[in-house]
């Protein structure tokens, strides 16, 4: 009997010990799996973001890339972080297989309110980037980031810091 609470007794405290160490906070992924037919009979490519749904004040950067089955001819492409009335940040290339992971850097971007979001991956059968063939949405919802201080409101505060000292 006195063999069975030993293994329980530290189970029981790894699980405790660990659910108490790691991290409040966990960023899950978002991807899509879709077919294109332009790029190959069989090509089914999948993109795929970084983060879940909600990105919280604690992110600075979104990962994203994307891949195929292997079954795909040269696939040129743009990924784009747009925001409801402007492209925050774009990448272009092409792959056939795997793209390289693009980093958005949402480091500098502040809001006092949620922003809704979209990473979108827009596909093109030619270099000049000319009638796209799909694009493909994962929506984002970006928590507040604090108001923008812009550098001479700083500076101002540390110069009436140091006039009252």
């Amino acid at each position: 009997m006195k063999k069975f609470y030993v293994p329980m007794f530290l189970a029981l405290f790894c699980f405790i010990s660990f659910s108490l160490i790691s991290p409040k906070i966990t960023h899950a992924a978002q991807s899509i799996t879709t077919y294109l037919p332009d790029f190959g009979s069989n090509c089914k490519v999948t993109f795929h973001v970084s983060s879940d749904y909600n990105v919280y004040p604690e992110v600075n950067y979104i990962d994203s890339y994307v891949e195929s089955n292997g079954k795909c001819s040269r696939i040129y492409y743009k990924l784009i972080l747009a925001f409801p009335t402007y492209d925050y940040q774009i990448f272009t290339g092409y792959f056939s297989y795997l793209t390289p992971t693009k980093r958005f850097d949402i480091s500098k971007l502040y809001t006092t309110t949620e922003v809704n979001a979209k990473i979108y991956l827009v596909t093109y059968k030619t270099a000049d980037y000319t009638k796209p063939t799909s694009i493909l949405p994962i929506p984002l919802k970006i928590h507040p980031r604090g108001p923008y201080a812009p550098l001479s409101v700083i500076i101002e505060d540390e110069m009436s810091e140091l006039d009252s000292d």
